[in-house]
């Protein structure tokens, strides 16, 4: 193969596979808030993916940020513990000749650090989508007002959640009978 058909066939692969990856990484943004929907508010399979691609509107960068800061921790944090386990190789391996230090106990002491960083960093990332859920509630539905005025005993708890301005205004036209207010007491005629 001659190197200047290189290029082509490089760029022929790199692209498709740059854009299924940047597909995936939207698509996950879009979806992360699908456990956060089924378990709080009740929601189940395709209801909480719907709820969680409404909810992520405007906030999908901010969910990738937080996935990328999670993955450049673990990354730090396995660097350090591979410097730090390479310098005590060194030391105790070159310096005070202790033979019984080898590749098989490097291994093994490399393994516990690696569990130790992925029981620190792993509950990170959920925490974070938990967080950036709520914050999303607050922002688009006003959903620590609802609170409030829950606690204050001024609205009733709804069972379901919150629809958009169309579907409540049809809800609450159709369950209204005709001459009725929304107690169910008699509205006086004004003619």
């Amino acid at each position: 193969m001659d190197s200047g058909e290189f290029i082509p066939i490089l760029a022929v692969i790199l692209i498709p596979i740059a854009g299924l990856v940047f597909l995936n990484l939207w698509v996950s943004a879009a979806t992360s808030f699908a456990i956060p929907a089924a378990s709080l508010e009740g929601f189940s399979g395709i209801k909480a993916m719907k709820r969680s691609w409404l909810l992520t509107k405007g906030s999908r960068w901010r969910i990738f940020l937080a996935w990328a800061a999670t993955f450049a921790g673990a990354l730090a944090m396995a660097a350090v513990v591979v410097a730090l386990l390479q310098f005590a190789w060194f030391i105790l391996h070159t310096e005070w000749h202790l033979r019984w230090f080898n590749q098989r106990v490097y291994l093994q002491l490399s393994y516990v650090f690696y569990t130790a960083i992925r029981a620190l960093i792993g509950p990170i990332f959920p925490i974070a989508i938990t967080l950036l859920y709520y914050d999303q509630r607050v922002r688009k539905e006003g959903y620590d007002l609802e609170k409030m005025m829950e606690a204050a005993g001024l609205v009733a708890v709804a069972d379901e959640a919150p629809r958009n301005d169309i579907e409540s205004a049809v809800a609450a036209e159709g369950s209204q009978e005709p001459g009725l207010n929304d107690t169910g007491e008699e509205i006086p005629s004004q003619g």
